[in-house]
């Protein structure tokens, strides 16, 4: 093999790896900032306020674009790959409002957007910070990409995505399915005042006989109760089915998907809830996580828990297992069912 041959094969095997490294990087990373984001501009649904870019120091030099594409045009595959990179940034037509818990639009919230998108140099994207209109509408167009995701929006006074509110995420063939008709609509909540709560973590452990059990849960004097059953017949790691029961006796409590968990409904309360977890039911698992609203005996007391449910088996089949809560509780004992919470007007325990 003469020299030039080597050299050319080399070549092949190198830039070869680097593009394989590349979309490997590229699958993996949502939010890496590209160092060319788009021109700032006005749109008829809200504003772009502020461009940040994060990308390549001036220190660290790069292979210019011009000599990476020379590079590519010697190698098929990698030619391939590239042409195929490029099909893959889609133009984006993204509508979303922001309405708060009563239906009503919500002006002027900052809402910072993401956007992956297939480049030669510097895997990555842009980030972008827009304001929504009087009627709470925001529009993300004449942009392309792959991946775009709302990473915070944001009002004084309100409650919306960032904190404990996950950001969300879209790809980009979806988002066509929306219009400025039909548009993605995120939920605020409107802050009011905040009272007085109860707040603590509990991490209890409870046999697995079925019986009811007691949590200790300030202002439920003893009514608050769970029951874990756990299938014996086997060891761990051998997944067993499992049961466990929720309930408060004279009050209720009441299962929510709610994203903002402010104010606890007046009625819809069980006086029992229960979730049977079999191996034969596709998302078995010994992990369960809920949400619920709490009312105490004859209403004088709301409240609201985040709590895990675990299922933990022996490891020898001569020992039982048990069930577990790992809980958060907000607790309003005056009545009331603002559940709003502020750190300091927390109430605490008497020890």
């Amino acid at each position: 093999m003469s020299n030039q041959s080597k050299i050319l094969q080399f070549v092949v095997i190198f830039f070869s790896g680097i593009v394989v490294l590349y979309f490997f990087f590229q699958s993996t990373s949502l939010e890496q900032v590209s160092a060319q984001p788009i021109n700032q501009k006005t749109t008829e649904r809200g504003a772009i306020t502020e461009n940040k870019q994060l990308g390549r120091s001036e220190s660290d030099p790069a292979p210019s674009e011009s000599q990476l594409l020379q590079m590519i045009e010697r190698v098929p595959k990698a030619k391939g790959m590239y042409e195929a990179g490029k099909l893959s940034n889609l133009d984006i037509e993204f509508y979303g409002k922001v309405i708060d818990q009563h239906g009503n639009p919500v002006a002027g919230a900052r809402v910072g957007v993401s956007l992956l998108r297939w480049r030669i140099l510097d895997a990555g994207g842009e980030f972008h910070e827009f304001t929504t209109d009087s009627e709470g509408y925001f529009d993300v167009s004449g942009v392309s990409g792959q991946v775009l995701t709302i990473t915070s929006i944001s009002k004084n006074g309100y409650e919306i995505i960032g904190g404990h509110q996950q950001s969300q995420t879209f790809r980009v063939e979806g988002i066509k399915k929306k219009n400025e008709s039909n548009p993605y609509i995120f939920h605020a909540w409107k802050k009011t005042e905040a009272q007085h709560l109860f707040y603590g973590e509990i991490f209890q452990k409870f046999s697995q006989d079925g019986q009811y059990h007691n949590i200790e849960i300030p202002g439920f004097n003893k009514t608050m109760k769970v029951a874990f059953t756990i299938d014996s017949n086997g060891t761990s790691p051998n997944p067993l089915d499992w049961t466990v029961r929720f309930k408060v006796d004279g009050g209720g409590v009441s299962e929510s998907t709610e994203a903002f968990m402010n104010e606890a409904p007046e009625s819809n309360y069980l006086r029992v809830w229960n979730a049977e977890h079999r191996k034969e039911i596709a998302g078995f698992g010994k992990r369960d996580k809920r949400k619920f609203y709490l009312k105490g005996l004859n209403g004088n007391i709301y409240g609201r828990m985040e709590v895990e449910f675990i299922a933990y088996y022996s490891r020898k089949p001569t020992l039982n297992g048990v069930g577990v809560i790992d809980a958060k509780y907000w607790i309003n004992p005056n009545g009331s069912r603002n559940l709003q919470y502020d750190p300091s007007k927390r109430i605490l325990l008497k020890k």
